[in-house]
C-alpha cells in the first residue's frame, strides 16, 4: 500500500479495547456513537439492539440514498447475534461463513484474500449503488495456535526477536496478507470507471504486546500500542463518512485523538 500512501486521508483514533470484543469498535464505526456514551451497553451494544433499541446507522442512511447494503464476515452469523442485529442496522444482506464454502484459510480462519475476492465479486455483479462492510477474520486471535514457518517471518525483523514473542510473528505474517488484500482491492478499484470510496480501519490493538516492553518495541519495530488508524482512499466519491456523521441525528459521535 506504500504506492497509494499519498492518496490516503488518515486519522488516528483510540480503540476502546484490546484483543477481543471488537463489535464495540464495529458498532461505533457504523453508528458514530462512542463506547463511552453507552454505559453498561458498551460491552455488547448488539444485545441492546437485538432487544429493540433503535439507532441511526450508516447502512440505514445509505439505503435511503438508494444503496444496496452488504456485510461480509467469514465467521458464524449467530456470533454476537449479528444475523439478527445487522438487518436492524440497515444491511440488506449478510454473508457469513456459509458464503465461503471451500474458501482457503490462513491459519485458523478464512484468509483475507478470500474476503477480497468476495468483495470484488459483489462489485462485479452490482447494478445499483453498493455499500460493502467487510469484517475480516484472518488475524483474529488466539494467535499462539498458528504455526507459521520461521522462514516466512524472519524478513519482518531487522534484529532477531526472542521466540517467546511468537504471537507477534504470527500477527505480522497475517498483517502482510492483509496488506496484499488491500493492494488487491486498490488496484482493481483504480481500473473501474465507477465512483468509489475505500475506507479501512483497525478495530483493536494487540493483546500480545502486553508481554513486550512497549518502549523497546516501539523503538525497534515502530509498533503503536493503544492506537489504531483509520484510512480512507476517496476516488470521485459521493459521500464521506464525515458527511454522514455530520448529517446524522446521533447526538454523540466517534471522537478522534
Amino acid at each position: 500500500m506504500r504506492c497509494a500512501w499519498k492518496l490516503l486521508v488518515t486519522a488516528p483514533w483510540m480503540c476502546p479495547l484490546g484483543g477481543a470484543n471488537t463489535i464495540r469498535t464495529e458498532f461505533s464505526f457504523l453508528t458514530g456513537i462512542a463506547a463511552q456514551a453507552l454505559g453498561v451497553h458498551r460491552f455488547n451494544p448488539y444485545r441492546a439492539i437485538a432487544r429493540g433499541w433503535s439507532v441511526d446507522a450508516l447502512p440505514l442512511f445509505l439505503k435511503k440514498m438508494g444503496y444496496r447494503t452488504v456485510c461480509v464476515h467469514p465467521y458464524w452469523g449467530n456470533f454476537y447475534g449479528r444475523k439478527y442485529v445487522l438487518p436492524r442496522l440497515g444491511f440488506d444482506t449478510f454473508l457469513d461463513i456459509g458464503a465461503f464454502q471451500g474458501a482457503q484459510r490462513a491459519g485458523a480462519y478464512i484468509s483475507d484474500i478470500e474476503v477480497a475476492k468476495k468483495i470484488l465479486a459483489l462489485l462485479k455483479g452490482a447494478t445499483d449503488p453498493l455499500f460493502i462492510f467487510a469484517i475480516t477474520m484472518e488475524n483474529h486471535g488466539p494467535l499462539q495456535f498458528d504455526h507459521i514457518p520461521d522462514m516466512k517471518v524472519e524478513k519482518f525483523y531487522s534484529t532477531p526477536l526472542n521466540k517467546i514473542y511468537k504471537d507477534l510473528d504470527n500477527y505480522l505474517y497475517h498483517l502482510k496478507n492483509a496488506d496484499t488484500m488491500l493492494s488487491m482491492l486498490h488496484t482493481t478499484f483504480n481500473k473501474l470507471s465507477l465512483p468509489i470510496s475505500f475506507c479501512f480501519y483497525g478495530d483493536t490493538f494487540l493483546s500480545c504486546l502486553k508481554f513486550i516492553k512497549i518502549s523497546e518495541t516501539q523503538k525497534r519495530y515502530r509498533i503503536s500500542y493503544g492506537k489504531t488508524y483509520m484510512h480512507a482512499i476517496f476516488n470521485r466519491n459521493y459521500i464521506t463518512l464525515q458527511q454522514y456523521w455530520a448529517r446524522s441525528t446521533i447526538s454523540k459521535f466517534m471522537t478522534y485523538h
